[in-house]
């Protein structure tokens, strides 16, 4: 009875230590280390765009995206391993743009944040795209239409068109929106 009575005591001390020491282990052990190689936490590219490479470490699997996710349509992420490489697309806007990154890693209460200034120049004043880009006359007379567009959404421009031959005449369609060329005739030909 001694023997049943002490591997039953042994058994439950065993079965309630077993219980103590099992915890949730969903959460992390270790605090978060997350850091950016160098001390910058702002970047100034210029309207023409760039690349900027940052040095990553952290204990724990890491993102970064951009804050406002809106923004990651200009500004460009790549996340690897131990690295960041921030590549923001020309700026063809005359407004200055800026956003932020947001760097985390772990979850929950154990979460930690990074955030780092992202700023991009202005565009030149006006930016614009002609198509076709070269235009070919035959000797007759005739005339050709050339579309442009413009990248400066918050301004309006009064366009004119004006060339340094005489025998082509430049004009406006009456939508401001292509410019009529026209050659004369070419005896030469």
């Amino acid at each position: 009875m001694k023997t049943k009575y002490l591997f039953f005591s042994v058994l439950f001390v065993f079965i309630a230590w077993g219980i103590v020491a099992c915890k949730d282990d969903d959460g992390l052990d270790m605090p978060v280390e997350l850091t950016i190689g160098g001390n910058q936490t702002a970047f100034e590219f210029p309207a023409m765009g760039g690349e900027q490479k940052l040095a990553m470490k952290s204990n724990y699997p890491w993102g970064a995206e951009m804050s406002p996710l809106e923004d990651s349509v200009w500004c460009k992420l790549k996340v690897s391993e131990k690295e960041l490489v921030i590549s923001p697309l020309q700026n063809l806007d005359t407004l200055v743009r800026s956003s932020r990154v947001k760097i985390f890693s772990g979850e929950g209460e154990n979460m930690k944040t990074l955030y780092l200034d992202v700023v991009q120049k202005a565009g030149d004043k006006m930016s614009i795209m002609f198509s076709p880009e070269k235009v070919v006359f035959s000797p007759k007379e005739e005339t050709r239409e050339v579309m442009y567009m413009t990248f400066s959404p918050e301004i309006e421009y009064k366009w004119r068109g004006d060339t340094l031959v005489d025998w082509i005449t430049v004009q406006l369609d009456a939508e401001n929106s292509k410019l009529l060329l026209t050659s004369e005739f070419n005896e030469l030909r």
